[in-house]
């Protein structure tokens, strides 16, 4: 949780209205957001190569915040509309775009955890925790998933 508080203290700092945006959104969704922040999701990828693609579900106008974990090289972040590569060092905190192409080259050499912190697009439409719940009882599947 401490890094999460930093991640958005940084996402604030740094883009104050896609902050408050997205905060406003997650408000409306208390029992679904990660402390007092801007994100109701996280997800963590072990030495996991993507390929292309724009992240779907997130919050439209949100922004992700990623940071990476561990001790590493290479994964670099790759947006090709923008023919830029970014290179992932261990500790660092990219805000991005997530709605842009984008993925990771498959060079990864070491173990690096990859945190990426957003805002889901209808978080704000569920109910309570424990309405969701009994909506979703027995349906809870969790997907993990690690390049070797």
């Amino acid at each position: 949780m401490p890094l999460i508080l930093v991640a958005d203290r940084i996402f604030e700092t740094l883009l104050p209205e896609r902050h408050a945006f997205q905060l406003n959104h997650v408000a409306d969704a208390i029992d679904f957001s990660l402390g007092n922040t801007c994100f109701s999701t996280l997800t963590v990828n072990k030495k996991l190569s993507t390929t292309y693609h724009r992240d779907q579900h997130d919050l439209k106008g949100g922004f992700g915040v990623m940071f990476t974990l561990g001790d590493f090289e290479g994964g670099q972040l790759v947006f090709p509309a923008f023919r830029c590569a970014v290179d992932y060092r261990p500790g660092s905190m990219i805000l991005a775009e997530v709605h842009e192409t984008h993925g990771n080259l498959n060079n990864i050499v070491g173990n690096r955890i990859t945190c990426v912190l957003y805002a889901r697009e209808h978080i704000n439409i569920c109910g309570s925790t424990e309405d969701e719940e009994k909506k979703h009882a027995g349906k809870l599947i969790v997907h993990a998933r690690e390049d070797e």
